[in-house]
């Protein structure tokens, strides 16, 4: 049995969203700019708050 969905916004699921949007924006720029070193910070940025986001998602 699953339990239903909360109607209210879970914060940590919040945080976690906006990590994975900050690693995103982190790896378009630098890309754009040809960074290499950014790229894999924008990477783990990213997967980071992936991997927290499916944490909290219970």
């Amino acid at each position: 049995m699953k339990k239903p969905l909360n109607k209210e916004l879970n914060p940590k699921l919040l945080f976690s969203f906006i990590a994975m949007i900050n690693g995103l924006v982190t790896l378009g720029v630098s890309v754009y700019l040809g960074i290499e070193s950014t790229i894999i910070v924008g990477l783990i940025i990213f997967l980071m708050g992936l991997g927290a986001f499916f944490y909290f998602l219970d």
